[in-house]
Order: structure tokens, then C-alpha cells, then sequence
């Protein structure tokens, strides 16, 4: 196992089910995910990092928000079965937040956040005409502030 760069990475599951954490009894549900990743090195690297969704009071509607993110059938029962199941789309293509984390004294990759392919984390993006008034306003302000170097044309039309 190598340690990936913090960042965002394509990631889809290859297995999940419930599970109840040794310590404290918490439960949750894992997603066991194939990361397409960068190492700490800049190598390519294709990791397995399980998630873990709390279900408590605190997080589980983000916990479940995320499993629908994994194209999540509504079938509880195949959800506790795993990969056997079905319950999760494998072919659901998602964005997973990693970074390194220190559990006991070993470092590991963790996975902070699942987000939908191209989601906005909440941004709510401005309709086209919108978009258009705010560009006709700045398009000057752009054209005029171009790099010498940039290599492409700057059309905000």
C-alpha cells in the first residue's frame, strides 16, 4: 500500500456493508472504494481506502446522502449482504476528499468526503443569463488583464 497525495481523486466501490467500530460500538456503514490516485512519490496509484458513514445523530443524514451517491437501490437487506448484494452501483464513478491519516502509529489514507461527479459542494450556479450579466460586466476587466504568456485566447463571449 502506498500513501496518496491529499487531494481529490475518481474513485468507484468494490464492496460495503454495516459495521459497528471495536471501540466504541458506533455504527456505520463502510464503502470499500478503488481510488485512482497519485502517490506521495507523483506515481500513478490504483488504492483500496474504506470510508466509514457514521450513523449517529451528528452525521447520518451526510451519511446517506453519500450512499445515494453510489447509486444506492433503497434495498437495505442487499446493503448489509456487500458486493453480492447489489445495492451499490460499481459502476458509479464518484469524487472521494483523501488525506493522510495517523491512526495508532501508522499513517494511512482516509476518506473525508464523497461527492457526486461535478457537484458544486453547495454553490448553487448561476443560470445562463446570469452568467452572461456578469460576464459582459467584467469581460474588459478580463480581456485587459490577459498574461502576456497565456496561451489561449480569452473569449468570454
Amino acid at each position: 500500500m502506498s500513501l496518496l497525495k491529499n487531494g481529490q481523486y475518481k474513485a468507484v466501490p468494490s464492496d460495503w456493508g454495516f459495521n459497528k467500530s471495536p471501540e466504541k460500538g458506533t455504527e456505520s456503514i463502510f464503502v470499500t472504494f478503488i481510488v485512482d490516485g497519485k502517490a506521495q512519490d507523483d506515481s500513478p496509484a490504483d488504492e483500496l481506502i474504506t470510508w466509514y458513514g457514521y450513523l449517529n445523530d451528528k452525521t447520518k443524514d451526510r451519511t446517506i446522502e453519500a450512499i445515494y451517491k453510489l447509486g444506492f437501490n433503497g434495498d437495505l437487506e442487499a446493503l448489509a449482504l456487500g458486493h453480492d448484494g447489489k445495492a451499490l452501483d460499481v459502476a458509479t464513478t464518484v469524487m472521494v476528499t483523501t488525506e493522510v491519516d495517523t491512526y495508532g502509529d501508522t499513517p494511512r489514507n482516509k476518506i473525508q468526503w464523497i461527492n457526486a461527479i461535478g457537484e458544486t459542494h453547495g454553490v448553487k450556479k448561476l443560470d445562463k443569463a446570469e452568467a452572461m450579466s456578469i460576464i459582459n460586466k467584467y469581460k474588459g476587466d478580463f480581456l485587459s488583464k490577459k498574461p502576456v504568456g497565456a496561451k489561449k485566447k480569452l473569449d468570454l463571449s
